[in-house]
């Protein structure tokens, strides 16, 4: 635990006074077009650590969707990362399309506090989106997660992917003690 925190106290001494850019891009072709996925992670901050995750959809050379995120002026540890084994393509069985999913975690909390998760579907340029809370495991005892998941209304329309996701959702809502689940 204590090699944790003092792993989140170097990253917050070298976000602020050492700006970072991690940029990636995901390309691939196929029946539908050439897409691009590209991620951006930016750190920055001064007075406290600023975060920035910014995920754009191309199809064909057009944005067909943003994602944009951020964490502000945050004091004491800021998170903004994206859940490992959450990003995936997939055919939506209802109208055909492509869906490109990402989950990730976002907050600005101290010590060991439930961060808010976020899990998107993008059918399009249309947005589906599930959010709540982490939960917390410790020493067999549990914390947080009483918010959520919570769908957008896009989402609620759409029951069979509304269905899909929450079967993930348990496996990018829970972190355990000592742990980096990402």
């Amino acid at each position: 635990m204590t090699q944790k925190i003092l792993q989140r106290f170097i990253f917050l001494l070298l976000v602020v006074h050492f700006p970072m850019v991690i940029a990636i891009s995901k390309n691939w072709t196929d029946e539908f077009g050439d897409y691009k996925v590209n991620y951006l992670l930016e750190t920055k901050g001064t007075e406290g650590a600023d975060l920035s995750l910014i995920v754009t959809g191309v199809l064909s050379d057009n944005k067909i969707w943003e994602l944009r995120d951020f964490v502000r002026n945050c004091e004491e540890d800021p998170v903004l990362e994206v859940i490992k084994n959450s990003r995936m393509l997939a055919i939506d069985p209802k109208s055909g399309a492509q869906v490109y999913y990402i989950a990730y975690r976002v907050g600005c909390v101290g010590g060991i506090d439930p961060l808010n998760i976020k899990y998107f579907a993008y059918v399009g340029g249309q947005k589906n989106s599930l959010r709540g809370e982490e939960t917390i495991i410790c020493d067999g005892s549990s914390f947080g997660g009483e918010k959520g998941p919570v769908p957008d209304a896009t989402l609620k329309s759409n029951p069979d992917m509304l269905k899909a996701m929450l079967k993930k959702w348990k496996a990018f809502s829970i972190r355990k003690c000592g742990l980096n689940n990402n």
